[in-house]
């Protein structure tokens, strides 16, 4: 039955007035806003001295309280740091009251920062009243969202600097090094990875919903409230990986993607295998894994078994580099490479799952959505580690595998031998995702890292005679050319680099309790 025209015409007149509305909300803000997000983001501090208990999480053991830092610790840090991507800094100006985030003038990823910035400020400002008001010192804060610290121990020699002189905490918003000596004397503080922060914003606070959460992925919705219908019997008794050629770890020293230097022509897959194996000390794990795979599957065709291969472990590039750098090992017929995507869905008819790590160490979501299957995951475990790790444990939530994938058929073979045990860990790594998933949890990983580690951090900051200007000023004397990425008070954060006017971000109007 078609829609009458005169309700046709409502809908598109109402439509316009939401658009022209948006537009200026955008460009004045709204009144009485500033009221509604300190009274969203605000937390009563009986949930901070005594509530909680679903998060039992310990920061890594060299991980040391905040000390105190200045003004010169935050550009040391910097110029520590150096190019390609400094921290993001931000500076709460007490002459305006505002906070006014900085990134260098360069591409990076401005849309990946947005949650945190919005965050870290509107938490601040609701939370510590007494330090960030109009009026009062100045305050700076280093943050960083990329995969881990974008350092690169490659150029330079942490161990080489000076214990004697002080350096300001960085804020990391992904994976970080299980070890100190990696990053010594840097402050590292582990919070949440990026692809959470939505979540963090969203379960708690409904009334902000303007970023992507991880947890209302179509996949990882089905995995997590669609009934399993499959029997342990019934699954693939394979290790199952399909992902991308990173680099893995290259800024911590550690293997660049293993097809990067190889030949550029092969006689067969016999061929490929030896050349592999020929650099097996070399190879990256996600190389050595699909190596391991290689020799399954041949091993297999050559004896005509009906069994399957133990792994399936293969590389599915989008990338057409990535892509471009795999063709000699497939033309010569070695299985290491597909073009065929398999869903989770297809990925749930597996026993076991592998969440090798890439760039930054880890498979950051990679993992969550694992643990989630129906199968039981083997837990890469790297130098690198995310926020959540000691949320889940060896033995109960995953099988854990070394770095070098040395010990990954002995743990296989475990597997097989211990059906019942697998699918206990399976299941317990369901219902811990499935509780990561709640308002209550998100709620405790606000107050946990967004109200007290970031309180902290900001409480150890001891300004001086600096301001904003004489700030910037001193970046630019020192080489570091600066591009203003955000402006936020109680209101909004607004963002100047986003397309047209800009963009900003506000709470709605509430009611105070």
């Amino acid at each position: 039955m078609a829609m009458p025209r005169q309700m046709q015409l409502k809908i598109a007149f109402c439509v316009l007035a939401l658009y022209i509305s948006s537009m200026l909300i955008f460009e004045k803000g709204i009144e009485g806003t500033s009221r509604s997000l300190r009274s969203i983001f605000k937390i009563r501090r009986d949930l901070i001295d005594g509530g909680g208990g679903l998060i039992t999480h310990t920061p890594p053991s060299w991980q040391k309280g905040t000390v105190p830092y200045t003004h010169e610790d935050v550009l040391r840090t910097q110029k520590v740091f150096g190019l390609p991507e400094y921290n993001v800094l931000m500076v709460f100006d007490g002459e305006s009251g505002v906070f006014r985030t900085y990134g260098q003038r360069k591409d990076w990823n401005r849309n990946r920062a947005s949650s945190v910035n919005f965050m870290i400020a509107q938490s601040l400002l609701a939370n510590f009243p007494e330090r960030f008001h109009r009026g009062a010192p100045t305050c700076q804060i280093l943050y960083n969202t990329n995969d881990y610290p974008t350092t690169d121990v490659r150029l330079l020699d942490f161990s080489s600097l000076p214990d004697d002189v002080g350096y300001a905490p960085v804020l990391q918003f992904g994976s970080v090094p299980r070890e100190e000596a990696l990053l010594h004397p840097i402050p590292i503080k582990e919070m949440p990875f990026v692809r959470i922060m939505g979540c963090v914003i969203e379960r708690p606070f409904p009334q902000i919903n303007s970023w992507y959460c991880f947890f209302n992925e179509d996949t990882l919705s089905s995995l997590l409230n669609e009934p399993n219908t499959r029997s342990w019997e019934d699954m693939k008794s394979q290790i199952f990986w399909r992902g991308a050629d990173y680099n893995f770890l290259n800024r911590l020293g550690d293997k660049t993607a293993g097809g990067a230097n190889f030949p550029i022509a092969y006689d067969d897959e016999k061929s490929v295998y030896k050349s592999l194996m020929a650099v097996w000390d070399k190879l990256a794990p996600r190389w050595k894994a699909v190596t391991l795979s290689l020799s399954a599957a041949m091993e297999a065709h050559q004896d005509n078994s009906e069994t399957l291969p133990w792994i399936d472990a293969k590389f599915f590039n989008k990338n057409p580099l990535m892509k471009q750098r795999l063709v000699p090992f497939v033309d010569a017929g070695a299985e290491i490479a597909t073009d065929q995507f398999v869903t989770h869905e297809e990925q749930k008819d597996y026993k076991y799952h592998f969440d090798l790590g890439g760039g930054g160490g880890t498979s950051w979501t990679g993992t969550l959505s694992k643990l989630a299957m129906p199968g039981v995951l083997f837990h890469h475990e790297t130098i690198t580690r995310d926020w959540f790790y000691d949320e889940m444990q060896p033995w109960v939530h995953y099988i854990p595998v070394k770095m070098d994938l040395s010990d990954l058929r002995e743990k296989f073979e475990w597997a097989e031998a211990h059906p019942a045990e697998c699918k206990a860990m399976s299941d317990a790594a369901s219902d811990f995702v499935r509780k990561m998933d709640s308002q209550e949890f998100m709620m405790e990983v606000y107050v946990k890292y967004l109200v007290e580690r970031l309180g902290e951090v900001a409480d150890a900051y001891r300004p001086g005679s600096e301001t904003l200007e004489s700030i910037i000023e001193d970046y630019e004397a020192n080489g570091i050319q600066l591009e203003e990425y955000s402006t936020c008070d109680a209101q909004e954060c607004f963002f100047p680099w986003k397309r047209g006017i800009g963009q900003a971000f506000q709470g709605v109007e509430v009611e105070e309790s």
